[in-house]
């Protein structure tokens, strides 16, 4: 039985194709060139584009050169990584036979587990992607110029409701940096949905659990920048597998984190504990241990030989960052860190994301968070020149990302209620916000004040609301200005109701 099938081509590729249904004959071509402005027709014995066969034997980069060929697997006792082109043509198609072994097929950071014909699922790097068999002996993927999706030349048992995709299929940032103090940990979460993040120039999807960085990572007293990063010391080799208290642990020669850290890790070449070539979260148990979190080790094999595991992780550093040649915001001293978030670190090493402080802002998928704070006793101030701080209980710590952000600049709002009064009758008292005292600079235009009856009073009510602009990024400071209008002593009132300030900040 013939099948007719349809390929899109440049120079010598074919533009349709017939082939048997059976295995390793794949036909004859009718092949179309652009000659002076006409297409000619004519015909060839074993088109190029489909005849030429790359048996596989070890890890294989595919060329452009090379669309239209079968891959076949001849390995024995382990499968290979076979990568797509880095830049494919458009309509570039490959054949896949994936035999007694199966492959990895690497698209340039989406991966999929390719397995041998029989009753396995392939287990693509995408969400939500139906079970896939390969009961079957071809699978056929072609770029279509912006993924690669599965083409007419599959067998039916492929045809799934969802194909499998290249890098536009994730949005990058779909995730969220913060700070956990429940296991005192900084993380970075899928955030609505499929979590996918360019590193090191490629998109990689985050899965169900956070990637984690331990309490002691950053250093303390100053501002500390996230990444999210894959070096070249971040692939490392695998020379052991075994289970201990139920989960998978690979022995490697470097688990490139933190005890505790959880690190992205997918891992190849694994032979013998085969169900250990996954794309999973691990824990760091030590300098040379990964602990899988949810592959099941029920049924691991006897690890035998081989395996390779590409690692990506979360890490700080004190150096800010700039805007990459492809629009992504990566660390100004290597552009394989993507900024994922930033926090301010106490010099004890204590870490806040209260409501009274907030020192973690996240670079991706920010929300509104406010800063708020009140007096707890009366303060008073006889200043009448010049604001000064009426107490520093009532500060607000915070970091903002400021107004070189380019995604997302913004002004910050504040506001200021609360009660106060002269002790001077006929007199008064003036507040407003101030930020990152003492400072030269002047107060906030938006300004209150209010003036006693003639006998001094017990108080009298205040609110003013502002907007704070031209913050640069980084930590700062909000705080309550307060003076006297002409004599006497301003007071503040830290009693019911009690005199507050808030500010609010995208993070």
């Amino acid at each position: 039985m013939y099948f007719i099938y349809y390929l899109l081509c440049t120079h010598e590729f074919c533009t349709y194709c017939q082939r048997t249904n059976n295995r390793n004959n794949y036909g004859t071509c009718t092949c179309t060139v652009r000659a002076s402005g006409q297409f000619q027709f004519y015909h060839t014995v074993g088109c190029s584009g489909r005849k030429n066969i790359i048996s596989v034997g070890a890890p294989r980069l595919l060329t452009n050169s090379e669309c239209g060929s079968v891959i076949l697997s001849s390995a024995v006792l382990m499968k290979f990584e076979v990568t797509m082109p880095p830049t494919p043509l458009a309509n570039c198609e490959f054949t896949f036979e994936p035999g007694t072994q199966g492959f990895f097929v690497n698209f340039f950071g989406q991966h999929a587990n390719l397995p041998a014909y029989g009753n396995n699922v392939t287990e693509w790097n995408i969400s939500s992607v139906p079970d896939f068999r390969s009961d079957n002996e071809a699978v056929t993927l072609q770029f279509d110029g912006t993924e690669w999706k599965q083409s007419g030349f599959s067998s039916p048992i492929y045809i799934t409701a969802e194909q499998p995709k290249n890098a536009a299929q994730l949005t990058h940032g779909q995730v969220h940096f913060n700070w956990n103090s429940t296991t005192s940990q900084f993380n970075l979460c899928r955030n609505g949905g499929a979590g996918g993040l360019i590193v090191d120039g490629a998109m990689r999807q985050l899965l169900e659990n956070c990637l984690t960085l331990v309490q002691s990572g950053p250093m303390p007293g100053v501002l500390n920048y996230f990444y999210a990063v894959r070096v070249a010391a971040d692939d490392i080799i695998v020379s052991d597998v075994q289970v201990v208290s139920g989960k998978i642990r690979l022995t490697v020669n470097s688990s490139r984190g933190n005890v505790n850290d959880t690190v992205l890790v997918y891992c190849v070449n694994i032979a013998g504990a085969i169900q250990a070539n996954v794309m999973d979260t691990a824990t760091v148990v030590n300098g040379t241990t990964l602990e899988l979190q949810t592959t099941p080790s029920t049924g691991l094999g006897m690890y035998t030989h081989g395996g390779d595991c590409q690692i990506v992780r979360l890490a700080v550093t004190q150096t800010g960052h700039v805007t990459g040649n492809n629009g992504v915001e990566v660390w100004s001293g290597d552009a394989h860190y993507t900024l994922v978030g930033m926090c301010y670190v106490q010099s004890d090493g204590s870490v806040s994301d209260t409501s009274t402080e907030r020192d973690c802002a996240s670079w991706f998928n920010r929300g509104l968070k406010t800063c708020s704070n009140k007096l707890t006793t009366d303060h008073t101030t006889t200043s009448t020149v010049s604001y000064v701080e009426v107490g520093s209980e009532i500060e607000c710590g915070f970091v903002t990302w400021g107004i070189g952000d380019p995604a997302n600049p913004s002004d910050l709002a504040w506001s200021a209620s609360g009660t106060m009064s002269n002790s001077t009758g006929g007199d008064g008292a003036a507040a407003t916000a101030g930020f990152d005292l003492p400072s030269a600079a002047p107060p906030p235009i938006e300004q209150t004040g209010a003036i006693n009856a003639f006998n001094p009073v017990n108080g009298f009510s205040f609110s003013v609301r502002g907007s704070k602009s031209g913050l640069t990024e980084g930590r700062h400071v909000i705080t309550l200005l307060g003076k006297a209008i002409n004599g006497g002593i301003a007071k503040y009132f830290g009693t019911v109701p009690p005199t507050s300030l808030e500010i609010s900040i995208p993070q």
